[in-house]
C-alpha cells in the first residue's frame, strides 16, 4: 500500500494530513461508490491533525487544498472517514468544513465521505 502525507511545518511542529491508497480494495467499497466513478486511483484518509494551538490559522484549509489538487491532478478519489473529536470539531462542523472542498456523503453515511477528482 502507498502512502503520502501532506504538511506545514508550524513551530516547529507539523500539522499533517496522511492519505493511504485503497485501490487494490476497491471492489469492497463497490455497493456505495457513485454509479459514474471512472478514476482508477482511490485513496483514504481519515484524521486532519491540526494541534489545538494552531486551529482558526487556516492550516486545514492549506492542507485539504494542497490534497486536493494533486488528487485532481492525478485523477484520485478520495474517501474521507470523518471522526469529530470535541464541541469544536463536531460531526456538523467537519461535514461542513470537507464539503467546501467538494467532498459530499454517501449512501446515507454521514461519516463517509467521498470526493471525485475535477478534471481540467
Amino acid at each position: 500500500m502507498n502512502n503520502k502525507s501532506f504538511y506545514i511545518k508550524e513551530d516547529d511542529k507539523p500539522v499533517i494530513i496522511n492519505v493511504t491508497d485503497i485501490t487494490e480494495y476497491i471492489d469492497l467499497y463497490k455497493d456505495i461508490l457513485p454509479e459514474n466513478y471512472i478514476t482508477k486511483q482511490w485513496w483514504y484518509f481519515n484524521r486532519l491533525n491540526v494541534p489545538e494551538r494552531l486551529r482558526g490559522k487556516g492550516f486545514s484549509k492549506e492542507l485539504i487544498t494542497k490534497l486536493c489538487e494533486w488528487a485532481n491532478v492525478n485523477n484520485i478519489a478520495i474517501f474521507n472517514e470523518i471522526t469529530p473529536y470535541g464541541v469544536d470539531l463536531s460531526l456538523n462542523k467537519l461535514i461542513t468544513l470537507y464539503a467546501k472542498f467538494g467532498f459530499y456523503n454517501i449512501k446515507g453515511n454521514r461519516t463517509l465521505m467521498i470526493r471525485l477528482p475535477v478534471i481540467k
